[in-house]
């Protein structure tokens, strides 16, 4: 095939653009820094409600960084963003006294009550319990 005929090997007919034809070919993902993201999460994370919000602070696109986080982390970016705000939660109900509505939208969650029922599906105990048995170890 010449560089005079289209991709089906016919020739080109008058007029026909040659520049419209040449097809340019597909980038070559480069792969995401998933540090990156993750450290990016960390420090925005009351800013970060969705995983669309993850992929617009990392520049990717949405099914780019979902398929690269899986691949690398073996978890999902929507798992991983769960277990952080569970883990911040902890951390603020043992430092600090503030409610746990205030907690919850802290760390991202939409609502009191969604915030209260994942973080008693991953540490079975509810944001209060979890308050009084930290401050009770630590007496």
């Amino acid at each position: 095939m010449g560089f005079w005929h289209s991709d089906a090997g016919e020739p080109l007919k008058r007029g026909e653009d040659v520049y419209k034809l040449w097809r340019h070919p597909e980038p070559i993902p480069m792969p995401i820094n998933i540090e990156a993201v993750k450290k990016a999460i960390s420090e925005n994370l009351d800013g970060v409600r969705t995983v669309s919000d993850v992929a617009r602070i990392s520049g990717a696109s949405l099914e780019t960084l979902r398929k690269d986080f899986v691949r690398q982390e073996r978890i999902t970016l929507s798992e991983y963003l769960t277990r952080v705000r569970v883990e911040r939660a902890k951390d603020l109900l043992c430092t600090t006294d503030e409610s746990c509505k205030k907690i919850c939208w802290s760390v991202g969650f939409s609502r009191e009550e969604v915030g209260a029922r994942v973080f008693k599906r991953y540490t079975r105990v509810t944001m209060e319990g979890f308050r009084r048995n930290s401050r009770n170890k630590t007496k």
